[in-house]
C-alpha cells in the first residue's frame, strides 16, 4: 500500500490543472465531511444514520 501526500488544502468542487483552480462543480454540496483515516464499514453505517 502506498500513501498519498496532499500538497495543499482540501478542495470540494474543483480541481487544479497546470497551476490553475479551475473545474468549479455547478452543483450544491450538503453534509460534506472528511476524515483523517479510512473508515469501517460499520463506521460509515452510522454517519450516515445521523
Amino acid at each position: 500500500m502506498s500513501l498519498w501526500n496532499a500538497a495543499g488544502p482540501l478542495q470540494v468542487g474543483r480541481f487544479k490543472d497546470t497551476g490553475a483552480f479551475t473545474g468549479h462543480w455547478p452543483g450544491a454540496a450538503d453534509d460534506v465531511r472528511a476524515c483523517d483515516g479510512v473508515l469501517s464499514a460499520e463506521q460509515i453505517s452510522q454517519l450516515a444514520a445521523q
